[in-house]
């Protein structure tokens, strides 16, 4: 028993380090601590949804794709790992929704569409554990565009399958996207998400207006430099 204290102690302390680096945007130093906890205790939860988060966020700034999709199998198998020792809190669907959406991107036809349910099922579950994750929100908004702007391939596709299709509206985007806002207005990648939503609905002051507040936004991770550089492409052709 005390030897199990000691342990959690050691955990705790490493994991306050690691997050210290990741808020920083050090991935680098923040990937060493995390698996320096991993070692420690394999069986801890908090340790595989951070490595989850680490991962997704690492593989969202790396240039090479090979590269890029290891990082989000990596964030897929912790986000499973801690799902299997916990299924009673929201993390882990988070993360898994999130990597199986990062990781949909290296996919095609039947595997795409199979991982899109992935995505919802999983961020759906992290709601109904934590109805206040504003993560989860645009996560379903924006599966709720990509849903409403699917094209017809994957439709039959996905039909032929899987005997039904990714439904989805942008009004419903909408809704989810302002809802994550209202719970955390702090991300660049909600606004960015919101404006491509108004967009498509052809609202353009509108979207103009969103992308141009992601750009007054303070960066939280090092993929909102390059989510500002995307808002600043939109905004051009905006103008």
């Amino acid at each position: 028993m005390f030897t199990s204290i000691l342990i959690l102690s050691l955990v705790s302390q490493i994991l306050e380090k690691a997050d210290s680096f990741f808020w920083a945007m050090n991935y680098d130093s923040a990937r060493v601590y995390y698996n320096r906890a991993l070692q420690e205790d394999y069986t801890s939860y908090d340790v595989h949804w951070k490595l989850a988060r680490l991962y997704c966020n690492i593989g969202d700034v790396l240039q090479k794709k090979d590269s890029i999709k290891t990082m989000y199998e990596l964030a897929l198998k912790h986000a499973e790992k801690a799902i299997s020792l916990d299924s009673t809190r929201y993390e882990g669907y988070l993360w898994k929704s999130a990597a199986a959406g990062d990781k949909a991107l290296f996919l095609g036809g039947k595997k795409k569409v199979e991982f899109a349910f992935v995505v919802k099922n999983n961020a759906e579950k992290a709601l109904k554990l934590n109805p206040q994750c504003a993560y989860a929100y645009f996560i379903l908004g924006e599966y709720q565009k990509e849903a409403a702007t699917i094209g017809p391939i994957l439709k039959r596709i996905a039909k032929t399958l899987f005997g039904k299709v990714p439904e989805g509206t942008l009004d419903s985007s909408l809704v989810l996207l302002n809802k994550a806002i209202s719970l955390d207005s702090t991300e660049v990648k909600f606004y960015l998400g919101r404006g491509k939503t108004y967009r498509e609905m052809k609202k353009y002051d509108l979207a103009k207006k969103d992308f141009e507040k992601a750009l007054t936004l303070k960066d939280k991770y090092l993929v909102d430099r390059k989510l500002k550089e995307e808002a600043r492409k939109l905004l051009k052709k905006l103008k």
